[in-house]
């Protein structure tokens, strides 16, 4: 059954979206993963899971590659990657080389294209974002916004001095070299010092998510766990779907989302 899964997902094209619902509240079962285009249009069913632990899709690379999650466990494709971690995989970020960084709970976890850990630090943050010069990390903690540099020997902190108030939740860098952070009732375009360029406002509250597409040109926000909502901001506004049967988003991933951070894009001030 993994294996026709794995084939399912590989088909979706570049900038698909893949999503693990949960089923009705109070059930630990059933789970569906569900395919929607870069359009939010619910496209397929690529699987239903019977059983209460399923694996969390944590990446798609461009060249059809799953990465996924199970416990301290992740994996590529059908092959175990690494050895099993300590602690429980919240995500992982995929880079140029190859590496990867794997939030572990209370680490961060550089591993090499075969599995091998090369460097771990420190880590208690909520999300987490590596700069396209894969050193700098973005992070969410709290009410802080902040960086440090991970391929130092012992990183020190850089707090967003100018950053609003809130508590935040998901963030990315984003190719123009500004940041998007969201909060629970609002999503935040931000200059390197945490001032603020513009506002995004969804049309529900909760602790969100966000997802960038291949291109840099938009991105996906979602709270997951228990939203039933997706909703994706370009230059044209906001747009929201509403997950196919009702049901709640318990993880996304974008097929290629990786690459938003390698395609430099002129720098544009929308008005604030």
């Amino acid at each position: 059954m993994l294996g026709l899964l794995l084939a399912l997902l590989q088909s979706v094209s570049i900038g698909s979206i893949v999503i693990l619902e949960q089923g009705p509240t109070g059930l630990s079962f059933p789970f569906y993963i569900n395919e929607y285009g870069a359009d939010l249009t619910y496209q397929r069913r690529l699987q239903t899971l019977m059983y209460s632990q399923p694996s969390v899709i944590a990446a798609m690379t461009a060249s059809g590659d799953v990465y996924h999650v199970s416990g301290t466990s992740l994996f590529r494709n059908d092959q175990q990657f690494g050895e099993p971690f300590a602690e429980p995989v919240r995500s992982i970020v995929l880079m140029a080389s190859g590496d990867l960084i794997v939030h572990s709970r209370s680490k961060l976890i550089r591993m090499d294209s075969r599995g091998s850990p090369r460097t771990s630090i420190e880590f208690d943050g909520t999300d987490f974002d590596v700069d396209r010069d894969q050193c700098t990390v973005l992070f969410s903690q709290s009410d802080r916004l902040g960086t440090f540099n991970m391929c130092e020997g012992s990183p020190s902190i850089r707090l967003l001095p100018l950053r609003p108030p809130g508590e935040f939740f998901g963030v990315r860098f984003l190719p123009d070299e500004t940041i998007l952070a969201a909060s629970r009732d609002v999503i935040f375009q931000l200059e390197r010092d945490g001032s603020v360029i513009r506002r995004f406002q969804p049309n529900f509250a909760g602790p969100l998510s966000v997802f960038l597409d291949p291109t840099g040109s938009s991105f996906i926000a979602a709270s997951l766990h228990d939203g039933k909502q997706l909703l994706r901001f370009d230059s044209d506004g906001l747009h929201s779907a509403t997950i196919h049967d009702g049901l709640s988003i318990s993880s996304v991933a974008i097929r290629g989302e990786w690459r938003a951070a390698l395609n430099p894009l002129p720098r544009r001030h929308p008005s604030r």
